[in-house]
């Protein structure tokens, strides 16, 4: 019964979030204010053009060994793949289904609801093809987030370089790293406690609402000590 609730409580989530193309708007549009709110009035053509750049190779598969790089190491730095609403649906559907992860829980579903109608005699299920665009969404959804995290880090970047010449390439990117992971929204940097509200099956996102205040207080923080 309680995974019957969770499971129910996600698909309604990820109707109203990833399917749902005004939330993709909302999701996108939110990243110039969350750059205004930590001074930045208009992004760096360089740096959203390098974005940009990022964000196509890597939701087009298109392989360039520099830009894949590139993006391992924003990984690594904790910068990108950090969408909240995005992290706790995959998570809390690996919970509801019991199966590991929502990609094979749909493809044990699919293949259940074809041989029940086909007896196996096809191998193209309709179910797989609604995971496929699922998933789909689901990728641009996180890469909407991904965009102004990496237009961000490096705006912040070239302003370290400027502001601190004898610090290493290193250097100089844990510490914008570490901005752009207290400054915007991050599934990464959510306490146990929040984090564990997933488990309750009713209810949106919990989290967000704390990254939300926890991203505002680090921005005035992170304001105060760059004015002295």
């Amino acid at each position: 019964i309680y995974r019957g609730f969770l499971f129910n409580k996600n698909y309604h989530n990820f109707n109203a979030t990833v399917l749902n193309n005004v939330t993709h708007i909302r999701n996108f549009t939110a990243g110039p204010l969350f750059l205004l709110n930590n001074g930045w009035i208009v992004p760096d053509p360089k740096a959203t053009a390098k974005s940009i750049e990022t964000i196509t190779n890597n939701l087009g598969k298109l392989k360039d060994r520099d830009l894949d790089a590139y993006f391992i190491r924003l990984q690594g730095l904790g910068v990108v793949n950090t969408q909240v609403e995005a992290n706790f649906l995959t998570e809390t559907y690996r919970i509801a289904t019991r199966s590991g992860s929502l990609e094979k829980w749909t493809d044990d579903f699919s293949k259940k609801v074809t041989d029940s109608f086909t007896r196996g005699k096809i191998s193209v299920s309709p179910v797989s093809a609604i995971k496929g665009v699922a998933k789909g969404a689901k990728n641009v959804y996180v890469a909407e987030d991904n965009f102004w995290k990496i237009a961000y880090f490096e705006m912040e970047k070239k302003a370290w370089k400027k502001a601190q010449p004898t610090w290493t390439n290193e250097q100089i990117e844990n510490k914008v790293a570490d901005i752009v992971r207290n400054t915007i929204p991050n599934y990464d940097m959510i306490p146990q406690f929040w984090e564990g509200l997933k488990y309750i099956p009713f209810g949106k996102f919990w989290a967000f609402k704390y990254e939300q205040y926890r991203t505002a207080t680090n921005s005035f923080i992170l304001g105060a000590e760059q004015i002295q």
